[in-house]
């Protein structure tokens, strides 16, 4: 199976493949929610469009990152910190509530 490293942006394989060791998706932390018991719809009602959600940080495989055998969560600011920013997931529109969506559809999770 190949992965998606192996093609370049015009889908065509590419030799010289350069893939991350971690990809991190940071939130904003100008974002903050209402921690009490309440409708989370309405705290998604109040981001704006253009409103970056997460910054996209890639870490580049090197002799220090070859190996994650050893990871440890509280070692991912380093980790961030040695990363290469990459993009923005930003909202292109306001978030809206849809009847079906909220209603309608249903995931549960079996714990086993």
């Amino acid at each position: 199976m190949d992965s998606m490293a192996e093609h370049n942006t015009k889908g065509e394989k590419s030799e010289d493949v350069n893939a991350p060791v971690q990809i991190f998706f940071v939130p904003n932390e100008d974002i903050s929610f209402d921690e009490s018991k309440h409708d989370i719809r309405e705290d998604f009602l109040s981001l704006k469009s253009d409103t970056t959600l997460y910054k996209v940080y890639a870490l580049e495989r090197s002799e220090k990152y070859s190996n994650f055998s050893s990871y440890e969560i509280k070692n991912i600011p380093k980790h961030i910190e040695d990363s290469k920013l990459i993009g923005e997931i930003v909202l292109t529109s306001p978030f809206i509530a849809s009847k079906f969506g909220d209603t309608g559809i249903f995931f549960k999770h079996d714990a086993e």
